[in-house]
């Protein structure tokens, strides 16, 4: 539990919503596959220490008692993909669950140590996805007005890069000189803890062009991972990525709409940075007396203009 003192440096945006929400089915889906063996306090693997028991499952209120260590949450988020620091794992359930949400007891004396956690949580069903939508379902009940219309209109590209929303295609359009200064933030980097991949597509339609590109990130974001050789199964194990993890893709030159949409991807935890090509500056000289000027620049462009008995024309040829 939280001190009133501490809870005002809780924040309710999609960002704990989603860490919560990604612990509870980290540890549901545990449960799910340590059923034969509900009651060993040691797991198969020697790293891990967990011990749970299912009360009341027929009810409408199902308890999942568990007793587990910090270590060992880490752990598991890892191997599910993802991964949060054993203060984001605290905050979860010290405050978030507990206070917030008001679905976990805590039975642990020392709530700041490293050691056992001890704890029940009181749930709505004994499946996985319910729980899961349940829980965000109470999160957008409880939080306040402030709160919600704060987070519906970031107010910067960084927050628009680290607003993970379901409302929008998680495509941005940058320069080429705010994509650099986006990659060399740290925040930015800190964020997309999965990985930060970038290239440029060739200019053609066809989904083809992505083909090359895709083995070269999905290598960069698993080196052990055996790539598919079909390039539709290729495209959505990494649209499944955009989706689950926190990549940031960086493209250059996409030119057609087909690109875009292959890679948006409804409610993704990625983004995806689409560098807008420069202008071209035209470097035009202006020559000339009252009657004419011509005007000569790069990139073969010419402008000329005649005056006659005060009117005249421009002509630009290229």
């Amino acid at each position: 539990m939280t001190s009133a003192s501490d809870r005002n440096r809780y924040t309710y945006g999609p960002l704990p919503k989603a860490r919560t929400v990604h612990l509870l089915r980290t540890m549901l889906t545990f449960v799910a596959e340590q059923r034969m063996s509900p009651f060993e306090w040691e797991a198969p693997q020697p790293e891990l220490h967990w011990w749970h028991q299912w009360k009341h499952e027929t009810t409408s209120t199902p308890e999942l008692w568990v007793r587990t260590t910090l270590k060992t949450l880490s752990y598991l988020l890892q191997q599910s993909g993802t991964s949060m620091s054993d203060g984001q794992i605290g905050d979860v359930l010290r405050h978030y669950l507990p206070d917030f949400l008001g679905i976990l007891t805590s039975h642990t004396l020392d709530q700041q140590g490293i050691g056992d956690r001890y704890f029940t949580l009181t749930l709505w069903s004994q499946q996985i996805e319910t729980n899961c939508r349940a829980l965000e379902t109470l999160w957008d009940e409880k939080r306040s007005p402030k709160s919600k219309e704060q987070d519906a209109q970031p107010t910067s590209l960084e927050q628009q890069l680290l607003h993970e929303s379901t409302s929008d295609d998680g495509i941005i359009h940058v320069s080429n000189a705010v994509a650099a200064d986006l990659l060399a933030d740290p925040q930015i980097q800190a964020h997309f803890q999965h990985g930060i991949v970038q290239g440029t597509v060739a200019d053609v339609e066809e989904l083809s062009a992505l083909e090359p590109l895709l083995r070269q990130w999905m290598q960069q974001l698993d080196p052990h991972l055996s790539i598919p050789e079909p390039p539709k199964t290729l495209l959505s194990m990494f649209r499944d990525r955009l989706l689950q993890q926190q990549i940031l893709v960086v493209l250059k030159a996409v030119h057609h709409d087909a690109i875009r949409e292959a890679l948006s991807v409804p409610g993704m935890r990625s983004r995806i940075l689409l560098v807008e090509p420069e202008q071209t500056q035209s470097g035009i000289r202006i020559q000339g007396d009252r009657n004419q000027v011509v005007g000569s620049g790069n990139h073969n462009k010419v402008v000329y203009l005649e005056q006659s008995n005060n009117s005249g024309t421009i002509s630009i040829s290229f």
